[in-house]
C-alpha cells in the first residue's frame, strides 16, 4: 500500500497522473464498446425458418391433365396437389422456396403469386422461387382472368400460392440449419439415347427444326441403343432446418429424375410421396415440412435402356427410397445457430426459335389432309401445330435467373428443364462447395440442352419443344457462374 501510495504521489507531481487516468477511461470504453459491438452482432446472427403448405386439389371432375403430347381427362385424385413453402432468414437476407405439384407453369402464374404475396406482407419479390415439381399428373394450369372458366383451377393454386408461402414468412422462427449431400442411383438414368443410324424415330424435320435425329428418347431396351448421351447426377441433396431444441422443422431436397408415374389418376408422384415419407422416417412434429425439387432431370428419368432385367418402379418406390437417402444424409449434418444467406436475381434476354413462312405453310397442308382423311394422331400433328404457332412468337424473351448462397451451399433456379451437363459444369466451376439445381422455377422456357445436343438431335432439341436459340444453354450456364461468383464475396 505504501509503495502504491509512493507511486500516485509521484504521478501528481511529475503531472501524468491525468495521462494514466486518462488512458484508463479510453481502456474502459473501448472495452465496454467491443463488449456491446460483439452483443449487437451475435444478437443479429439468428437464423431463422418458416413453413407454409396449402392444398390445391381440383375438386370439380373431370379435369384436363398436363404431360403427354394428347389432352386426358382424370376425374379421380390418387393423392393431394400442394403447394410448399420454406422461408429462411439470417437477420439480413430472407427468401422463400416454394414449390408447386404440376407439370408447369407459365412466368406470369408466378409474377402474380409473387406480387399477391408482396402487396399483403411486403416481402420483396426478388427473394421469391417458385418452382413446378414437373409431375405429368396434374390439371393444367392456363393463365387467364379469373371469370374465365378454363383458369378457374389456375387461380386456386395461384390464391394457395400466396398463402402457403405468406404462411412460411409469418411462421419464422429461430433455426439451426445445415446441408449434406446423399445418393440414390437406382432411379436415375439417362433417357436420351445415340441410336443406330436411321433407326431414331422423328417427325418432319420441317416441324421439329430438326438437322436430323440420331439420338432418341425412351427408346426402349432395343438392340439399336448404341450409348447415353449424358451421365445424370445421382445425388440428394438435402437443406435442413431444425428448431433451436433440435426437432426437425423442414427439408429441401433436390434430385435429377423427370418423374416416376405408375398411376392413372390425378397425382404429386414421387415428390408427394417423399414429403409424406420424410416426415415419417424423422418422427416430425407438427409444423414440419419437407419440400422435393426437380434436378437436373431433362435427359434423366428412372428407367435404364440399358438392362433388360431392370423393373420400372413407380411413384411409391421411388419417393421412399429418395427419402432413405435424404435420411441418411440428414444424420449427418452438423447443424449450425447461424448461416449467411444471399441471393442474386438477374435477368437474361435470348432470342426464340421461330417457324419460316415456307415450314409454316407445310404445316397448314399436312393438318388440312390429317383432317379430310381423317388420320390417327402422330407426332407430326403435333409439330406441325406448334410450327404454326411459333411463326408469330415474339422474337425474343427475357428470363428470370436466381442464385442463392446458404454458407457454402449454391443454388441455381433455372426457368426450363436442365440437361445434367449443365449441373456438372456448374458445380466444376462454382465457388461454393457444393451447387445444386432447380429447374421448371418461375416460368417454364421448355427444355435448356446445350449447344451439343442440337447436333445429335431428338425430342429435347425440336423446336416447340426447345425455345431458345442453340447457344442459349452456354449463355445462361456463363450468367449463373457471375452470379454465384458474386454473392460468393
Amino acid at each position: 500500500m505504501q509503495i502504491h501510495m509512493m507511486f500516485l504521489r509521484k504521478l501528481v507531481r511529475t503531472g501524468s497522473l491525468l495521462f494514466f487516468l486518462t488512458l484508463l477511461l479510453i481502456f474502459s470504453c473501448v472495452t465496454a464498446s467491443c463488449f456491446a459491438a460483439d452483443t449487437v452482432t451475435s444478437a443479429k446472427k439468428v437464423f431463422r425458418a418458416g413453413t407454409g403448405i396449402c392444398d390445391v386439389s381440383p375438386t370439380e371432375f373431370p379435369v384436363p391433365i398436363n404431360g403427354l403430347f394428347q389432352l386426358r381427362y382424370y376425374d379421380k385424385l390418387h393423392d393431394p396437389l400442394n403447394v410448399r413453402a420454406i422461408a429462411i432468414d439470417d437477420g439480413t437476407t430472407q427468401f422463400v422456396f416454394a414449390t408447386v405439384d404440376t407439370c408447369f407453369f407459365l412466368e406470369p402464374f408466378a409474377n402474380e403469386i409473387k406480387r399477391m404475396v408482396h402487396e399483403k406482407t411486403n416481402f420483396p419479390i426478388d427473394r421469391i422461387s417458385i418452382s413446378a415439381t414437373h409431375t405429368h399428373f396434374t390439371p393444367t394450369i392456363p393463365f387467364g382472368p379469373r371469370t374465365s372458366a378454363e383458369s378457374k383451377y389456375t387461380w386456386k393454386v395461384i390464391d394457395g400460392g400466396a398463402q402457403a408461402i405468406i404462411m412460411a414468412i409469418k411462421n419464422l422462427q429461430p433455426a439451426k440449419v445445415g446441408w449434406a449431400i446423399g445418393r440414390e442411383p437406382r432411379h436415375v438414368f439417362c433417357r436420351r439415347v445415340l441410336m443406330q443410324p436411321g433407326t431414331a424415330k422423328s417427325p418432319n424435320h420441317a416441324f421439329t427444326g430438326s438437322r436430323g435425329d440420331v439420338a432418341q428418347m425412351n427408346p426402349g431396351r432395343s438392340s439399336n441403343n448404341v450409348m447415353p448421351t449424358g451421365i445424370p447426377d445421382q445425388n440428394v441433396y438435402v437443406l435442413a432446418c431444425t428448431t433451436l431444441d433440435g426437432k426437425p422443422l423442414a427439408v429441401l431436397a433436390n434430385y435429377s429424375t423427370h418423374y416416376a408415374g405408375g398411376v392413372t389418376d390425378i397425382s404429386a408422384d414421387y415428390f408427394g410421396v417423399f414429403a409424406r415419407r420424410m416426415g415419417e422416417l424423422l418422427n416430425a412434429p407438427k409444423g414440419f415440412l419437407a419440400v422435393m425439387t426437380n434436378g437436373t432431370s431433362g435427359d434423366a428419368n428412372s428407367s435404364n435402356f440399358f438392362d433388360p432385367k431392370q423393373k420400372k418402379a413407380d411413384l411409391d418406390i421411388v419417393g421412399d427410397d429418395v427419402a432413405q437417402a435424404a435420411l441418411k444424409a440428414y444424420k449427418t449434418i452438423e447443424f449450425k445457430d447461424w448461416l449467411p444467406v444471399t441471393a442474386c436475381q438477374e435477368k437474361l434476354t435470348l432470342a426464340v426459335r421461330r417457324s419460316t413462312p415456307e415450314q409454316v405453310e407445310l404445316a397448314k397442308a399436312w393438318l388440312k389432309e390429317v383432317k379430310e382423311k381423317n388420320k390417327p394422331f402422330s407426332l407430326d400433328d403435333s409439330y406441325a401445330r406448334r410450327t404454326i404457332r411459333l411463326s408469330t412468337a415474339e422474337p425474343t424473351r427475357t428470363i428470370i435467373l436466381q442464385t442463392i448462397r446458404i454458407g457454402d451451399l449454391g443454388i441455381c433456379t433455372y426457368p426450363g428443364e436442365v440437361f445434367s451437363f449443365t449441373g456438372h459444369d456448374l458445380r466444376a466451376y462454382s465457388p461454393f462447395k457444393t451447387t445444386f439445381v432447380i429447374s421448371h422455377a418461375n416460368g417454364n422456357n421448355g427444355y435448356l440442352p446445350t449447344a451439343e445436343q442440337f447436333y445429335l438431335g431428338g425430342y429435347t432439341t425440336w423446336r416447340g419443344t426447345s425455345a431458345f436459340e442453340e447457344t442459349a444453354e452456354p449463355k445462361i450456364r456463363a450468367q449463373f457462374l457471375e452470379m454465384l461468383n458474386k454473392i460468393a464475396k
